[in-house]
């Protein structure tokens, strides 16, 4: 902020605004707010994979989590580098209104995984930047919300861009941005980035965090080495 320096974060689903992109797409379909995420799969890691998806999250629901709470375990698998860390493990991150993040992440498989957005009687797959999203075949469903059924009825499919128009948003707020949003943007990643490492912290605890709580001086020297 002393210097003016403009640093933009590859995430490019941040630059992309898919978060609010998705919540358009609720406004227009008319299934109300996105209620949960939820996401498993194969040894993604949650620094690699993870940053992406609480963005995404912190998008779509406005805010950064309340709550953090995680059990994880660390191998080194890192493709990066044999010293670097690859976190497998649960991690539940709660935002205001009881919505929520959950991710389901294991080692030992190899399978990509899948990413769902659960609305109050829809559901939508996120997969390479394609969303579809179905709904109960009685939508809008009136009564109980414990009267469960699938979500059979395919009532939107759209492709949200490529890996290249990513980057092209990315660079674009060299260009268009001043320095105050740059800021903002900068402050938005950083508190992705300490999302993740109250998760970590939460797992060597045995407990919930408070997004913002004050940790033991111990936390602030440790090197998770996270990528």
């Amino acid at each position: 902020q002393k210097k003016e320096l403009k640093i933009a974060v590859n995430q490019g689903w941040y630059y992309d605004k898919l978060g609010s992109r998705i919540n358009q797409i609720s406004e227009n379909l008319q299934i109300g707010e996105p209620e949960a995420i939820f996401i498993a799969g194969g040894a993604r890691c949650i620094s690699t994979a993870g940053s992406h998806w609480l963005s995404l999250a912190n998008q779509i629901f406005l805010t950064n989590p309340d709550w953090i709470f995680s059990e994880a375990k660390n191998d080194l698998i890192n493709p990066r580098s044999s010293n670097l860390s690859y976190y497998e493990g649960i991690f539940s991150f709660t935002y205001p209104n009881f919505k929520r993040l959950s991710i389901s992440l294991t080692n030992r498989s190899s399978i990509s995984g899948r990413t769902e957005i659960y609305w109050r009687d829809a559901v939508g797959s996120l997969s390479s930047n394609e969303i579809n999203i179905h709904v109960r075949n009685e939508f809008p469903v009136k009564n109980q919300i414990t009267r469960y059924g699938p979500a059979e009825k395919l009532i939107h499919k759209e492709f949200l861009g490529s890996i290249k128009e990513s980057f092209v948003n990315l660079y674009n707020v060299f260009q268009n941005q001043n320095q105050n949003q740059f800021n903002v943007d900068l402050k938005n990643h950083l508190n992705v980035n300490k999302a993740i490492i109250y998760a970590l912290i939460s797992a060597e605890k045995g407990k919930r965090i408070k997004f913002n709580e004050k940790i033991k001086n111990e936390f602030y020297t440790k090197k998770f080495k996270i990528s």
